[in-house]
């Protein structure tokens, strides 16, 4: 009878065997770096994190680098805008420097070296695994895009801290992340409030002006009339001086008529009090003159 054979441990071994297979094709290679091209510049955060990353490391030796994010975290959440200007003005004006740099750098014959290396040391960019490769970054664009942070950023940032402190560098950066999300949108709601307050003041300055208008115009039209009436007093003036000239009046009144009409209106109010026969004639020739009288 033929000795039947022990499949186990052949079976094992493939097991382990392809484990181990899919533990290497599980590995992510890392992409080579092109020691030629310029150094992109960190973040305004990032360059914040690092100057207090020094300071601190002075004042703590044993300090780790999550605690020093965390209290850059929170130091920078407290910052005014006017702070914050400073840090990402410098982040800002680097960043142009640098992609000025890179564009100068792809024209070079170096730029060209590293990018056929790159194609000759990895085929998995050929094909389908490039389209994949594509499909993959477009998907990833928003989260990168939320967190802002390049993988040379994370590398500068981590500086001598080991590789067991990345995972923790990128949940405090998340974790920050989600603070200055929250600390956006109570901005965006200011900004409303401020916008509809702006919008009330701006209809109460128009009512204002609206209103002072009318009560201009209002003045400018009274002043026309008042300019209208002195000069019909002035008119009915003449006329009467005209009509009161060739009558015979005491000399006082004469003189009055001549200079003062005002002032002769209220000398004939105290003749018409007068009990004498002489006044209560000149009063009998004024009011036969002033009868006859055409004010049109």
């Amino acid at each position: 009878m033929p000795r039947r054979k022990n499949n186990s441990s052949s079976a094992e071994y493939d097991h382990k065997n392809g484990s181990a297979e899919k533990l290497k094709k599980k590995k992510k290679k890392k992409a080579p770096k092109d020691k030629n091209a310029p150094k992109r510049p960190p973040t305004a955060f990032v360059s914040y994190s690092m100057e207090r990353k020094v300071d601190l490391e002075k004042q703590h030796p044993n300090i780790k680098m999550s605690d020093i994010l965390k209290i850059a975290s929170q130091e920078w959440k407290g910052f005014s805008d006017e702070i914050k200007k400073a840090h990402i003005e410098r982040a800002t004006k680097e960043m142009e420097i640098y992609n000025q740099a890179m564009a100068e750098y792809k024209k070079t014959d170096n730029y060209r070296e590293f990018q056929k290396s790159m194609e000759v040391s990895d085929p998995a960019v050929k094909g389908g695994q490039k389209e994949r490769k594509r499909k993959l970054n477009e998907e990833n664009a928003p989260r990168k895009r939320q967190i802002r942070l390049s993988d040379s950023d994370l590398a500068d940032a981590m500086m001598t801290a080991g590789t067991s402190q990345i995972r923790i560098f990128s949940d405090d950066f998340l974790m920050y992340n989600k603070e200055q999300e929250k600390e956006l949108r109570h901005l965006r709601r200011n900004l409303k409030v401020s916008t509809e307050e702006e919008n009330t003041l701006q209809k109460l300055i128009a009512d204002a002006e609206a209103r002072y208008n009318a009560i201009r115009a209002e003045i400018r039209g009274e002043g026309d009339s008042l300019e209208s009436t002195e000069r019909t007093v002035e008119r009915w003036e003449a006329v009467l001086k005209k009509a009161l000239e060739n009558i015979s009046l005491p000399t006082d009144l004469k003189q009055l008529l001549s200079d003062d009409f005002d002032a002769f209106t209220a000398t004939l109010t105290e003749y018409q009090t007068g009990k004498g026969h002489e006044l209560q004639q000149v009063i009998a020739f004024i009011r036969d003159a002033v009868a006859n009288v055409s004010f049109d």
